[in-house]
């Protein structure tokens, strides 16, 4: 019998909502599933959990993680601030644990998009600006209503953002209030807004892997070459992961 392949399985951190009922849903926006599906993954939610060590399990059935946008992180790692959403208790220990894990997973795509790419930088050590019109950024990186707010970002040459996106400088689509400060040990920064905002990380002690981490949400503008291609690429590192020994 020929064994069907698969597509590429790529888990979703999910954020927590409360419902009227007053119990706990487990939700991720649309765009996230449509855009890893455009790029021929397959996007599986993963529900965060209260037991920390289940994180664990993650790691046999998915070829790549995609830690995704959500209400804002709190603890000694970004000042409170009364801008500040902070995201259900569930949400923030989980997220933090199954990144730490994922990190010594050596072989593991990454790809984190917005808070998950201040997970990423609070996880390797560092902080975050609690609330950027505070530091007087030139540019407005909070969106306000349906429209999306764009800026550019310069990528660095020879990064592997700038390979995937083929081009020095790009339209980026800006919905945050907190960003990067101190960087996370073994962290690069590897796009810039024009005011110096960080854009995007990248691991300087893994530079095979696949671990891109972005401020903005290329999500939801797949539509637009440079932002599918990011996809692209991560789906693509999951596949490549799928068809080694150390994926399941």
């Amino acid at each position: 019998m020929t064994s069907v392949s698969r597509h590429p399985r790529v888990g979703i951190t999910a954020n927590v909502k409360v419902n009227d009922r007053q119990e706990l849903d487990f939700v991720c926006g649309q765009v996230y599933y449509e855009a890893v599906q455009a790029a021929g993954g397959e996007p599986v939610l993963i529900p965060p959990q209260s037991d920390l060590a289940a994180v664990v399990a993650a790691r046999a059935p998915f070829d790549g993680l995609l830690f995704t946008g959500g209400p804002d992180l709190s603890g000694d790692f970004v000042p409170p601030h009364a801008e500040s959403k902070v995201m259900h208790p569930l949400r923030q220990p989980w997220d933090l644990a199954l990144l730490a894990a994922a990190l010594r997973w050596p072989e593991m795509p990454l790809l984190c998009i917005c808070l998950g790419c201040q997970e990423l930088n609070v996880v390797c050590g560092g902080t975050l600006i609690p609330h950027l019109p505070d530091v007087g950024t030139e540019i407005e990186h909070r969106r306000f209503g349906t429209a999306e707010n764009w800026h550019t970002a310069t990528a660095i040459a020879g990064s592997r953002l700038g390979g995937i996106v083929g081009t020095d400088e790009i339209p980026v689509n800006s919905s945050h209030h907190q960003a990067v400060d101190r960087l996370g040990d073994g962290l690069q920064v590897v796009a810039r807004a024009p005011d110096g905002t960080v854009e995007a990380l990248e691991h300087v002690e893994a530079p095979d892997r696949f671990l891109v981490a972005l401020q903005w949400h290329p999500e939801r503008i797949i539509d637009h070459s440079p932002h599918l291609a990011i996809f692209q690429a991560f789906v693509n590192a999951c596949n490549a992961m799928k068809e080694t020994p150390h994926g399941h």
